[in-house]
């Protein structure tokens, strides 16, 4: 089975569902590359199971895929990651419709 990142749609012990399977490093970089104030746990983002990003940073990661889908279809695709920039976009989307409204974040976990 592969490593796949959740979201936690009520910040408590309840997961959503898993995406982009064994590619943490890579997407938790693109992550941490776009916001100006995520958290995580651990000495490496790359490799951290948890992460807590500011709604504001991904609603502006959407913007910046939605602006330069073909530069992101490159970046997808050098990265291994089995997604369109359409479907990363839904992913984002979901994560944030999903997650705890009463918080500024969103939280991720990987396992």
């Amino acid at each position: 089975m592969a490593l796949r990142i959740h979201h936690s749609p009520v910040y408590q012990v309840t997961y959503g569902g898993g995406y982009f399977g064994n590619r943490m490093a890579e997407i938790n970089r693109l992550l941490y590359d776009h916001s100006s104030d995520i958290q995580f746990h651990g000495e490496d983002v790359e490799s951290s199971e948890w992460l807590a990003i500011p709604r504001a940073d991904l609603v502006m990661l959407i913007a910046e895929i939605a602006n330069d889908k073909e530069s992101f279809c490159g970046w997808l695709k050098s990265h291994s990651v089995d997604t369109t920039p359409e479907g990363f976009i839904s992913t984002i989307c979901k994560w944030l419709a999903e997650s705890d409204p009463r918080n500024e974040f969103v939280v991720l976990t990987w396992f």
